[in-house]
């Protein structure tokens, strides 16, 4: 494993801040009950309507899941990453799933050390076949921080 590293309070900041935090459970884009900071499943049991949890367990279930992309991200990256470029990796798996991060061309692009890796963020801007301008805005942010190491929200 080239890279060990772990999430900064930079990259926890991007990720907190395009996913927000519902204390009541909703259905995200894809029709996925979700609560907290897009947290789906709680204790391996799926997210219901109408389930309410604290503010304190919103930001401890994402610490404990994002401890899982943290490990996947330093696994799968065969190239020495910077820490805004971990930081931007992990939010944008905590945002596909760890499945499209394994299957996709942002991943293979920079694992082969493509001059222009970065510019794969944007190819995941779509919810079912149609750009989202909320998915748009992220992966600019994370392909952005990702590049230079500055933190911008496109909003």
């Amino acid at each position: 494993m080239i890279n060990s590293l772990k999430l900064s309070s930079t990259g926890l900041e991007l990720i907190k801040h395009y996913e927000g935090c519902k204390l009541e459970a909703y259905q995200d884009q894809g029709g996925i009950w979700t609560v907290g900071y897009g947290t789906t499943h709680i204790n391996d049991q799926p997210v219901y309507r109408g389930q309410i949890i604290t503010s304190d367990e919103a930001c401890n279930l994402l610490l404990h899941q994002l401890s899982y992309f943290e490990r996947d991200v330093n696994i799968q990256t065969k190239v020495l990453l910077t820490q805004c470029q971990f930081d931007a990796l992990v939010s944008f798996a905590y945002n596909c799933g760890d499945g499209a991060l394994l299957e996709s061309s942002l991943l293979k692009n920079i694992n082969n050390k493509h001059p222009h890796a970065a510019l794969s963020f944007l190819l995941w801007d779509k919810v079912k076949g149609i750009t989202d301008t909320g998915l748009l805005r992220r992966r600019m942010s994370e392909m952005h921080y990702y590049l230079t190491g500055q933190l911008i929200y496109y909003n």
